[in-house]
């Protein structure tokens, strides 16, 4: 909701300013569509394999700060997940995309 908020903290994450700029708005149109899809079941497939893409290249950036591939890491979480620390942001995120590919499976067994 705090666009210039979220500038800012993307702007203090390992990427190029240039790449901020369009992940502030590009991102959550993404996880807008990503539900929306989840939502419809006629596109819900491709809902699930949009939200594995997601969690998938999160996961991935977690783990590249797990073995310290950027020399600095703020974290612009809010809520609850601002107080876990990376270890269990992977863990809460690898629950999740066993949860995505588990849901994905049994959707795609349904459409047999």
């Amino acid at each position: 909701m705090d666009l210039n908020g979220s500038l800012q903290s993307l702007y203090l994450q390992p990427i190029p300013h240039w790449m901020a700029e369009i992940l502030l708005i590009q991102l959550p149109l993404a996880e807008y569509i990503t539900a929306m899809l989840l939502i419809i079941p006629v596109s819900r497939r491709w809902g699930y394999r949009l939200s594995l893409g997601l969690l998938t290249v999160f996961s991935l950036y977690i783990i590249f700060i797990k073995v310290k591939a950027f020399e600095r890491v703020p974290c612009s979480c809010g809520g609850l997940i601002a107080s876990l620390n990376w270890t269990q942001h992977l863990i809460v995120n690898l629950l999740l995309l066993a949860l995505n590919v588990a849901g994905l499976v049994f959707h795609l067994k349904r459409e047999e």
